[in-house]
This record gives structure tokens, C-alpha cells and sequence, in this order.
């Protein structure tokens, strides 16, 4: 809790585990050149944030630049899992670069997450889960130059089965602005349940690499280019969904 007006909170672990860092009411700033995230999770540490129930949190990335080697783009970062948790309020503003990072997979559900970032507002490498099947949460991304929230798929990249790859949506409210895609994915992108609206001012409203499956919920999409757009597959199988314009890169536009 209380305020950190030009400063950060590092976390790190040699060996690969979760910690729980609870935000009560918390105020943390970051400014300056060459200087670490504002939140940042570093070597094996599975960062897990908690909103306190009843709270208001921002988190404010004001950095100049970071070194050119640099992961922590973010104003929240992890090397390992994020998982952003708990029925508080989060404001995330990315005035660098990016709002929420990680190097792996992020988990999002539950409360408030507002997110405001420069370039991408949510970008992983694995995975991006938002919502829960149970408690809706609510959950705006706006993106003033870049992707909303993007998966970016790396040539290392391995899985477990079960995992999640690309991005996923679960039961909540969604709003997601951007200048460019407003979800991207290197892999496949599945809409389960919840309220998804999404304006794009410059390109796709959902672009997938591989697959798009939308299977329930209801789902707006406005783009100043494709409303969907799968590189492979598009399997729409439920839901109340207003998309202005598909492209299925097997098919050919419709």
C-alpha cells in the first residue's frame, strides 16, 4: 500500500515459483532512463498480482527509454506466468511502450484491469487468458499505436497438453480500442463466453495465424480492415456476434 513516486518493485527467483504480491490501495511511479519496470518479475519468478478487494491501484510507466537488450517494456513485466487476479480495481498506464507483459503466458480475471498503454496494451508469447468461467470481470485495453493485446509466436516456443496457445476468452466484459489489431495471435484465437467489443482504427479486429473459433458470448467487432481474419480456419459455432467484414485466408474474403 501508500505511494512510490520514482521507483519500482523487483521481484526475483532462481528457481521457478509463484509469488503473490497483494496491490492495496498502492500508487507505483516509475520515470527516468535505463531503469527497471515499475512492476517487473525477473528470472524464474511466477508473478501473481492480487487487486484487494475494495481497493484502487495504478501502476504508471513514465520511463524515457530502457537499454536496447531490454525485456522489461512494460509497465508490469514477468519473465515467467503473470496472472493478474482478485476483485480490486488496476489502472495500468504504459507511457513507454507496453502495458502488461510477459515472456511466457498471462492469466487475467476477476475485478477491474484498466489498461492504457503507448504501444501494445497485453503481449505474451505463449498464451493470453482473460476472464473465468464463473466470475465476470471487466477488463479495457486501449492501444494508441500499436495491438491491443498480441501473442507472439516464437520458433522455441513448446507446450503441455492442455495449454492454452494463443489467446483466450472466458465469461466477462471486454473492451479493447487500438490503432492496430485489436487481438493478435501467432496462434489460434478462441472466444468461449463474455461481452468482447473491439474497435479497430487501423487494420483487423481479430487476426489469427492459425485458427479463430467463436463459440459463445457476444462479440462486436469494428475494423478499418477485416473484422476477423484467420489465416487457416474460421469455425463460428455460438453466440450473438456483429462482425462487419471476414476473411479466411483458405476461403477467400466474404
Amino acid at each position: 500500500s501508500g505511494t512510490l513516486t520514482n521507483g519500482s518493485i523487483y521481484v526475483s527467483l532462481e528457481e521457478e515459483n509463484e509469488v503473490e504480491l497483494i496491490l492495496n490501495g498502492v500508487s507505483i511511479t516509475q520515470s527516468g532512463n535505463n531503469t527497471l519496470a515499475p512492476i517487473y518479475g525477473a528470472n524464474k519468478t511466477k508473478l501473481k498480482i492480487k487487486k484487494y478487494k475494495g481497493t484502487t491501484s495504478t501502476i504508471t510507466d513514465n520511463r524515457i527509454a530502457i537499454s536496447d537488450d531490454a525485456e522489461d517494456s512494460a509497465a508490469i513485466f514477468s519473465n515467467k506466468k503473470l496472472s493478474i487476479v482478485g476483485a480490486g480495481t488496476l489502472n495500468v498506464i504504459g507511457n513507454l511502450k507496453n502495458g502488461v507483459a510477459s515472456d511466457t503466458k498471462i492469466a487475467a480475471k476477476n475485478g477491474t484491469l484498466s489498461i492504457k498503454a503507448a504501444n501494445t496494451g497485453m503481449k505474451a508469447h505463449k498464451s493470453i487468458v482473460l476472464g473465468d468461467p464463473t466470475d465476470e470481470g471487466t477488463i479495457t485495453i486501449e492501444s494508441t499505436n500499436n495491438d491491443g493485446v498480441n501473442v507472439e509466436k516464437r520458433d522455441d516456443d513448446t507446450f503441455e497438453e492442455g495449454d492454452v496457445q494463443g489467446v483466450q476468452i472466458r465469461k466477462g466484459t471486454y473492451t479493447i480500442t487500438s490503432k492496430d489489431k485489436g487481438i493478435k495471435s501467432g496462434y489460434d484465437v478462441e472466444i468461449i463466453d463474455g461481452s468482447l467489443n473491439i474497435t479497430s482504427t487501423g487494420d483487423d479486429g481479430i487476426n489469427a495465424d492459425n485458427d479463430v473459433y467463436v463459440k459463445g458470448g457476444t462479440t462486436t467487432v469494428k475494423a478499418k480492415d477485416d473484422g476477423i481474419h484467420a489465416d487457416n480456419k474460421l469455425a463460428i459455432s455460438g453466440g450473438t456476434n456483429t462482425v462487419e467484414d471476414i476473411y479466411v485466408n483458405k476461403a477467400g474474403k466474404t
